[in-house]
């Protein structure tokens, strides 16, 4: 599963198929940016959020409720030793959901992200298998003290 973001639509460019691989995301500009790179892609759908240009509200959340992902990557607004938070309530309350059904969460997030705080908690890093990051090493470092493997890209 991918979440919303330019981040996504980036990573989804750049996904390979394989077999049994299938996207599952609220982002729409992510599922056509998977489908031009011959993935199979499952839309979630929804009220799409004007400012995130995201699936979200009841539909949405009762579809990432009901999906049981192998994988979840997000990307989110801030991410620092306390979690990862987000801008957006209803955005972070599904990122909870997401992640409670994963096997494997992935956060992706740029240096400007890493150290900042948004105002609504979505995880905590307890919750979070990897960071990939660009962020400088003692940043880095302060991540993966707190729980999650970080992977500096």
């Amino acid at each position: 599963m991918l979440g919303g973001g330019s981040t996504m639509v980036e990573l989804a460019a750049h996904l390979t198929p394989a077999p049994g691989l299938q996207v599952l995301t609220p982002n729409p500009a992510a599922a056509v940016a998977a489908a031009a790179a011959g993935l199979e892609v499952e839309l979630i759908g929804g009220r799409i959020e004007r400012e995130r240009v995201v699936a979200g509200g009841a539909l949405a959340a009762a579809q990432i409720a009901a999906a049981r992902p192998d994988v979840l990557v997000l990307a989110p607004c801030a991410l620092d030793a306390g979690g990862l938070t987000m801008h957006d309530r209803d955005e972070a309350e599904l990122v909870r959901v997401a992640a409670g059904n994963a096997r494997e969460v992935i956060a992706v997030a740029d240096a400007a992200r890493v150290g900042t705080v948004a105002p609504w908690p979505a995880l905590a890093l307890d919750r979070v298998d990897l960071i990939v990051t660009d962020a400088p090493a003692a940043a880095s470092a302060r991540l993966a003290a707190a729980g999650p493997q970080v992977l500096r890209a």
